[in-house]
């Protein structure tokens, strides 16, 4: 990933009564993973230290409304690089998703760091490429919508566990 390209997706979200120490241990383990899995999963294997297997079916909603969601089947793997403490930054990740079937890479980086008994994270999407079948007519937007209000739901989750 090019430390000079700019997201082309960012999210950021306050976790209150949680801290950065908990999450740098268990982000290494599936069982903080499933949880934040689509609900209909599959399988989700760890393959490596930082590396996990997936399947999943889930549903995805391409628009504000809530009116357009279509089921969604995807195979694929998680890598995530721990790139350690970055000073006032907090602590940085570097996540790369290949999902097999559909066709789509993603690559992002995720920072987490204690900001007042909280826990601050951000997620930035810094490229995905995805097979037009995905798209299902919808462009561009649609599925970065998709990505966004999944995201935020994920954080959300994660906070509560």
């Amino acid at each position: 990933m090019s430390k000079n390209s700019d997201p082309i997706l960012t999210i950021v979200e306050l976790l209150k009564n949680q801290n950065l120490s908990k999450y740098s241990e268990l982000i290494k383990e599936t069982d903080f993973w499933k949880p934040l899995i689509p609900l209909k999963l599959k399988k989700f294997e760890k393959t490596g230290d930082f590396d996990f297997s997936f399947e999943i079916d889930d549903k995805i909603t391409l628009d504000p409304t809530g009116y357009i969601v279509r089921n969604y089947k995807a195979e694929g793997t998680i890598s995530v690089i721990d790139k350690g403490l970055q000073g006032s930054k907090g602590n940085l990740w570097e996540v790369e998703i290949k999902i097999i079937r559909p066709q789509a890479h993603v690559l992002a980086r995720v920072r987490g760091r204690d900001v007042d008994n909280s826990l601050k994270v951000g997620i930035f999407v810094m490229d995905i490429q995805f097979d037009n079948s995905l798209m299902d007519g919808f462009g561009r937007d649609g599925i970065l919508f998709a990505v966004r209000v999944k995201l935020r739901d994920l954080l959300q989750k994660a906070a509560q566990n």
